[in-house]
């Protein structure tokens, strides 16, 4: 909660000299006391991270109308009126992940309930996930040893008929409960993500590194930038619309080329070779980072299964 809530002390818990102000005249102790209640500090929490206040509002319109200006405002100083980009980031994120992982979770039990609707729907979609990623290095499962075709005909990530599914990497197979291997997947998403915000600073800093800007400011429209992402994804899931994804797709490379544009002030030859640039390493990058969670996923998924006292938590 802001310090502004807090009650004031008569008296330095320091040095125990009256304080007729928030610090303290001898030693500059703040004379506000945090042993605060836990409601105020719950209440104060919440306030700080999700009060829809103008602010909210001004900070929304700018991102999602004008790419790269709240990134530009943020940086000059004009903090004042717009919500800090990382609480922005991490509201809309919680709102997404949260919403992804309530679909999902609704998904598995609709098909619980109707269990014989299609059995081989599962096969046929890890099947789909096999070739997509052999197509997507172009090689075959033959010559890339993480993906390997089940002895017995299926894929290695099938689902068997028992709500189980099996998976086999790099030799090792493994047998997983379905909802363990879906939740440890919805707990590893938004982790993974957050840690994708510094490395596509880092590619900015890298296309831009001869624009003397520091990092900190290349980070800020990251957080911008992975916002606006999450906004269109939130829509792309609420709608039913099949062309959403796609319309989605198309924006976030147009809005990504239109915010370096502004930020950064090039010619629209330069800013689109670095926005090439830019977006082929971070496709890159976040191709590596999905093979990572689906293998995370079933090692965590596993792991819970082995040890459900300390690791159940994570499924």
């Amino acid at each position: 909660m802001s310090k502004e809530h807090l009650p004031k002390l008569t008296v330095c818990q320091n040095c125990e000299t009256p304080t007729p102000g928030n610090y303290c005249p001898e030693c500059g102790q703040d004379s506000r006391d945090h042993r605060v209640a836990l409601r105020l500090l719950v209440v104060g929490l919440w306030n700080d991270l999700f009060t829809f206040d103008n602010r909210f509002w001004h900070s929304i319109v700018l991102l999602l109308f004008k790419p790269g200006a709240l990134t530009n405002r943020f940086v000059a100083g004009q903090r004042v009126r717009y919500i800090p980009p990382a609480r922005m980031y991490l509201f809309i994120s919680l709102v997404f992940f949260f919403l992804i992982s309530a679909v999902i979770k609704s998904g598995i039990r609709a098909d619980e309930a109707v269990p014989d609707t299609n059995p081989a729907a599962a096969v046929a979609m890890a099947d789909s996930l096999r070739v997509a990623m052999s197509d997507s290095l172009h090689v075959s499962p033959a010559d890339a040893p993480w993906i390997e075709d089940h002895p017995a005909g299926t894929d290695s990530l099938a689902e068997e008929d028992d709500g189980r599914a099996e998976a086999q990497i790099l030799g090792r197979e493994f047998d997983l409960d379905e909802k363990s291997f879906v939740g440890a997947i919805i707990n590893l998403l938004p982790k993974g993500m957050f840690l994708l915000l510094p490395i596509f600073a880092a590619l900015l800093a890298l296309v831009y590194r001869r624009s003397r800007r520091k990092y900190v400011e290349h980070l800020i429209f990251s957080l911008h930038f992975h916002s606006f992402v999450f906004i269109l994804l939130i829509l792309t899931v609420v709608t039913s619309w099949p062309p959403a994804g796609l319309i989605a797709l198309a924006l976030f490379y147009v809005y990504l080329y239109l915010a370096m544009k502004r930020v950064y002030g090039q010619g629209w030859r330069k800013t689109w070779l670095k926005h090439f640039l830019l977006t082929s390493a971070y496709n890159f990058v976040f191709f590596v980072f999905i093979v990572m969670v689906l293998v995370g996923g079933v090692y965590l998924a596993a792991w819970a299964e082995q040890y459900p006292r300390w690791l159940g938590w994570a499924v």
